[in-house]
């Protein structure tokens, strides 16, 4: 091979093994989820409200009998061939919980106390009747250097809390006692820069939960509506399943995949009584309303509902502009005197323009690669967490997607994205330094 052919081999290398990291590595750096959890306490009602917001999956529920002095509960989250995940849950005393997904933040160790034995919500189900006991074993142990999440815990007497990384690096407390609601979104409520701040779901659950603690007499189709008025669609993050616990009577109501037209409900005391067993969720609804969520996510991939215009004006003004600037540059490549171009680096040995430095890696084209699609996120939507949306598009080659039966892989086609980036960084830097 000549030394031409090595060097522009050797160009093509390094383009395409940064495109492969960014497309394969970046999926473990940005995972973007949203649930949207609330709690309800006006006279003698308490409700615990759930959308579980996540990728397509097969989720269960799952009961644990009381055993050895602690309490029973029922679960909900995944089923693993060496464990069960939970994602939330209610005990047989009534105590319920949840959590939202926050961007890590950092806590006070506090090494003089002991470690958790497990997750320490699922300690909580196991050993708490209040919201004060759950409050009282979250201080008295350790909960390490960082944290991913807030916790949201309501009890039968209508108490609630939200436990969090606080500012000074402590937890903090965020508290309804007596009447009233509380609600919990992607944003840290004792710090709200530790999230997605401002949240229009937050804002949606919020407006409607103070009209209905205005009213007289409340049903559970006021409080689903709260829970259909806040899910995510898309062809990838879904409300996966959503529910309502009712910690005074121990039961849960239960919606598949945001069909709110059918309730599966559920009382804790007779299922804790068969012993530990599990259901798919899916499984415990109608053919016709799983065929509906399939159809629903079917028609997401195939684009027959209308897409997320957000998303949809982010792709096409990043192709719009990465291949506009690419032409231009070609046009003034071309149009160039001699001594401009070589001002600008990119003349080959002949004096012609030379495409493989153009083309050829290094840290300035890699940095405003990366910040492209940041740029595109806010001036398409103005919103700061569409930023993170975009990216997790960007950074996820093959997307799971539940079909109703079993969960598959497709090949999610907006990686290929990176290249007009790409070409429109190259283009930033030819520019750049032909103006020096």
């Amino acid at each position: 091979m000549s030394a031409e052919c090595e060097r522009r081999w050797g160009a093509m290398k390094g383009l395409l093994l940064g495109l492969l990291i960014l497309a394969y590595v970046g999926p473990n750096i940005v995972t973007v989820t949203a649930c949207t959890i609330f709690t309800l306490s006006k006279g003698e009602t308490v409700l615990f409200g759930n959308n579980e917001d996540y990728y397509n999956r097969s989720d269960i529920i799952y009961y644990v009998p009381a055993e050895d002095g602690r309490y029973g509960a029922v679960y909900l989250g995944q089923r693993y061939p060496d464990r069960y995940n939970p994602q939330g849950g209610m005990n047989e005393a009534g105590l319920a919980f949840d959590a939202n997904a926050l961007p890590v933040m950092s806590l006070t160790p506090h090494p003089e106390l002991p470690s958790p034995r497990t997750w320490i919500a699922v300690m909580m189900m196991e050993e708490c009747a209040t919201v004060e006991e759950a409050i009282e074993m979250a201080k008295s142990y350790n909960w390490g250097s960082k944290i991913r999440y807030q916790l949201h815990l309501a009890d039968a007497t209508g108490d609630a809390v939200v436990i969090s990384a606080g500012r000074d690096g402590d937890l903090a407390f965020t508290r309804l006692s007596g009447e009233g609601f509380l609600v919990s979104t992607n944003f840290n409520l004792a710090s709200p820069e530790n999230g997605w701040h401002p949240c229009n779901r937050y804002d949606t659950a919020t407006a409607m939960l103070s009209d209905l603690r205005d009213k007289e007499d409340l049903s559970l189709e006021d409080f689903n509506a709260v829970l259909a008025a806040v899910v995510q669609k898309s062809e990838t993050i879904n409300t996966v399943y959503s529910n309502i616990f009712d910690p005074k009577n121990l039961v849960v109501h239960l919606y598949y995949f945001h069909q709110f037209e059918e309730v599966v409900t559920i009382d804790l005391r007779e299922e804790l009584e068969k012993g530990f067993h599990y259901s798919v969720i899916g499984q415990l609804f109608s053919p016709e309303t799983r065929e509906r969520a399939r159809a629903e996510m079917k028609s997401y991939i195939e684009g027959q509902r209308e897409p997320s215009l957000a998303l949809m004006g982010d792709v096409l003004l990043a192709i719009g502009f990465s291949f506009s600037a690419v032409l231009a540059t070609m046009v003034f490549s071309r149009a160039l005197p001699g001594d401009h171009a070589e001002k600008s680096g990119m003349t080959g040995d002949s004096g012609s323009f030379d495409w493989v430095k153009f083309l050829r890696p290094d840290a300035v084209k890699v940095v405003v690669t990366l910040f492209l699609p940041a740029v595109v996120a806010l001036l398409v939507t103005w919103r700061p967490e569409s930023v993170l949306d975009f990216f997790w598009y960007l950074l996820t080659p093959m997307m799971p997607y539940y079909d109703g039966t079993k969960i598959t892989r497709i090949f999610n086609w907006y990686v290929l994205l990176w290249v007009p980036f790409y070409l429109a960084a190259c283009t930033f830097a030819y520019l750049v330094r032909r103006r020096k």
